[in-house]
């Protein structure tokens, strides 16, 4: 058992009303290789520690190794993050070049999401009370991208296969990438040690995600899902 929330490509409400998507999709294969049941449930991801620690899910979909998650094992890597730094073409020529701690300095206003990756020059400047003002945090890809287009914020940080979902829906509404400020984060399962299915299902895992990239699955999944994003940083 394990949770999803409205994160396209990854996790969304298909179009037969069942949970889709790379990270779905995904862990049906691993279940499947490991010739057991998967259930997903819609659940926002602030939630869904707590039914983890529940002992209800069994893992979490779309994690990276962190010393917090001290009660989850992190599997391998199922995928990467790659994440866009985005912002409108008029900030671009004003702004091209610079750091983004050199960016705040010059009075720039930056919006990331609540639950997205983020870079390391990005986590050090949040510890830094004079960005506070600066540094928005927003609950999802359409709360940034609405900032953006408002002028609230000057740019944001959005999953790049997300930000092309939306744009193939709403055009790209003169948003460019800076792919200088832009970073790629491997992505894995956080595996609860208060599974069911005991402190060895982390390895069982990592055991399906190896047959599952040697066997071509991975690869279809992208090209069905990711499409093959990638962040290039040459500019």
């Amino acid at each position: 058992m394990t949770g999803w929330s409205d994160r396209p490509p990854y996790q969304f409400l298909g179009k037969t009303k069942k949970a889709d998507g790379y990270d779905v999709t995904f862990i049906q294969a691993v279940a499947k290789h490991l010739n057991c049941d998967s259930e997903v449930k819609k659940l926002p991801w602030g939630r869904q520690h707590g039914e983890a620690m529940a002992g209800r899910f069994d893992l979490l979909m779309g994690g990276i190794e962190n010393p917090g998650f001290s009660d989850y094992f992190t599997s391998d890597g199922f995928r990467s993050d790659p994440i866009g730094f985005y912002w409108k073409s008029e900030k671009k020529v004003q702004f091209q070049g610079m750091s983004l701690k050199e960016m705040l300095l010059d009075g720039f206003i930056v919006a990331y999401v609540r639950y997205d990756h983020r870079s390391d020059e990005m986590v050090e400047l949040l510890k830094k009370p004079r960005f506070k003002r600066q540094l928005i945090r927003v609950q999802n890809a359409r709360g940034l991208f609405r900032n953006i287009m408002n002028g609230k914020v000057d740019g944001g940080y959005l999953h790049l296969a997300t930000a092309e979902f939306f744009f193939q829906k709403n055009g790209r509404q003169d948003l460019v990438i800076n792919r200088a400020l832009s970073f790629d984060t491997p992505v894995s399962f956080l595996v609860a040690k208060k599974s069911k299915f005991g402190t060895n299902f982390v390895e069982e895992i990592n055991e399906a995600i190896a047959a599952l990239n040697e066997n071509g699955t991975t690869k279809k999944l992208e090209n069905k899902y990711l499409d093959g994003y990638t962040i290039d940083t040459a500019q």
